[in-house]
């Protein structure tokens, strides 16, 4: 994967530790990835994604699968991913959302149906997302700028 990202082995070596330990896998290091659980190779993915530091990164049904605990630990490692980089995730399960993205786009058949900001614990975001999918429009708020 580092020939890929254009890494030399010394800084594919060096990031690989300090990605291993961000996601939470360094007492898993030396299995093998068959043993790992659902949640563990979900981590691995985004270390691998991250192998050369992109500016955005785009994950599509990142939470589909986990168990309960495996969900929590992976919106917090989003949560903080999202300080440092734009983080896109496309996904059904509108809850992982609700406290971890600042901005937020509803899409259904390639439409854009709304954009904006969302106020945590204002609204029911699921609520709100069901009831855009199922025809209610509400004026989008603008563009995205930054990407």
């Amino acid at each position: 994967m580092s020939a890929v990202k254009r890494l030399t082995k010394a800084d594919a070596k060096c990031r690989t530790e300090e990605l291993i330990e961000l996601v939470g896998l360094k007492e898993a290091a030396r299995k093998k990835i068959r043993t790992y659980s659902g949640g563990m190779k979900q981590r691995l993915g985004i270390a691998q994604a991250l192998l050369n530091d992109p500016q955005v990164l785009i994950m599509d049904e990142p939470t589909a699968g986990l168990d309960p605990q495996e969900r929590i630990r992976f919106r917090e490692l989003i949560s903080g991913l999202g300080r440092t980089r734009i983080v896109l995730l496309s996904t059904h399960i509108v809850s992982d959302l609700e406290n971890i993205a600042d901005r937020l786009m509803i899409m259904k058949e390639g439409q854009l149906l709304w954009q904006g900001k969302w106020n945590a614990g204002k609204d029911n975001l699921e609520r709100f997302y069901i009831s855009m999918i199922n025809g209610e429009r509400i004026p989008v708020d603008g563009r995205i700028s930054g990407i």
